[in-house]
């Protein structure tokens, strides 16, 4: 309904996603709202660009979202686990 208020953080976030790109806003709805693999959106991307797109590199754009959200909301970026164990 239009007569509820928006929560301020829904409000920043969609401010922070209007500077992602058009990929990059695609891989938010395909891995949260379509709740797609990584592996499924590299082949799939793979398909349709017509040459090889590996996970990794899906991966990799992933963490970079992340990571320009989090500055957009002054938090840090959580550590993945795989990262924690080479810190150590």
């Amino acid at each position: 309904p239009e007569d509820k208020p928006v929560d301020a953080r829904m409000e920043k976030l969609l401010e922070l996603m209007d500077g992602l790109t058009e990929e990059q806003r695609n891989l938010i709805y395909d891995h949260l709202g379509a709740r797609k693999q990584f592996t499924q959106i590299a082949a799939e991307e793979t398909e349709r660009k017509g040459k090889p797109v590996s996970r990794q590199a899906i991966s990799n754009r992933w963490d970079r979202i992340l990571a320009k959200l989090c500055k957009g909301f002054g938090v840090p970026k959580p550590v993945r686990r795989k990262d924690k164990e080479d810190e150590e």
